[in-house]
C-alpha cells in the first residue's frame, strides 16, 4: 500500500479507478484478458463499509479512495485517475514500436480499450514515444482520449474520456 500512495501522490482528485467493474455477467472482474482473475467470494477484497451497494443502480465499476484505500462502487461515468495494481505496473500503456502495440492488441479486452495517450496527444507516463496508429480519419479532436479497437485491428481513436472501456497497463520498476 506504500508503494501505492507514493504512485498516487500529486495525482488529482480524491478517487482512483482500479479496473474492476462487473462486466456483462454481473459478477466483478478485473480488465484483463481473462475478465474472470476476480469474483465476489475472493477473500482479497477491500470494500468500505456498506460496498458495494450499487446506489441508484448505475454503480457497476469500482474506484478506491486514495485516503485509506477502501473500495467502493460507482458510477462508470465519473471522471477518476487510472491506477493499475501490480508491482510493476504505474500506467495505463504507452506504445513505442509496431512489436508493442500488436502486444497491446492481442492482449485487449471488448472491442474499445485504454491506452495512456490524451489532450495532447501525450503519454500519461512522459514518455517521449512519437508512434501513433490511428484511424486513417482520426484524432477527429472531437475528443481528448485515445483507445484502441480490436475490432480495427488495434487501430486508434479518440473517444470521451468518461466512456467506460477496460484498459492496458505497461510494466515499468517504481522509482
Amino acid at each position: 500500500m506504500k508503494k501505492l500512495n507514493e504512485t498516487l501522490r500529486g495525482k488529482g482528485g480524491e478517487f482512483v479507478w482500479i479496473g474492476l467493474d462487473r462486466g456483462d455477467t454481473g459478477k466483478w472482474r478485473w480488465s484483463l484478458p481473462d475478465g474472470n482473475a476476480y469474483t465476489v467470494e475472493d477473500t482479497d477484497q477491500n470494500w468500505r463499509s456498506g460496498e458495494p451497494d450499487n446506489r441508484g443502480g448505475i454503480e457497476f465499476c469500482v474506484s478506491m479512495f486514495k485516503q485509506d484505500g477502501k473500495w467502493f462502487d460507482d458510477n462508470c461515468e465519473s471522471k477518476h485517475t487510472f491506477v493499475c495494481f501490480d508491482e510493476h505496473h504505474t500506467d495505463l500503456a504507452s506504445v513505442r514500436n509496431e512489436t508493442e502495440r500488436q502486444q497491446i492488441t492481442a492482449g485487449g479486452n471488448g472491442d474499445n480499450f485504454w491506452i495512456g495517450l490524451f489532450k495532447d496527444w501525450k503519454w500519461s507516463d512522459q514518455s517521449s514515444s512519437l508512434f501513433r496508429y490511428w484511424e486513417s480519419n482520426q484524432p477527429d479532436t472531437n475528443d481528448k482520449c485515445a483507445a484502441a479497437s480490436v475490432k480495427d485491428q488495434g487501430q486508434w481513436h479518440d473517444i470521451k474520456c468518461g466512456k467506460q472501456c477496460p484498459f492496458i497497463c505497461h510494466e515499468s520498476e517504481l522509482y
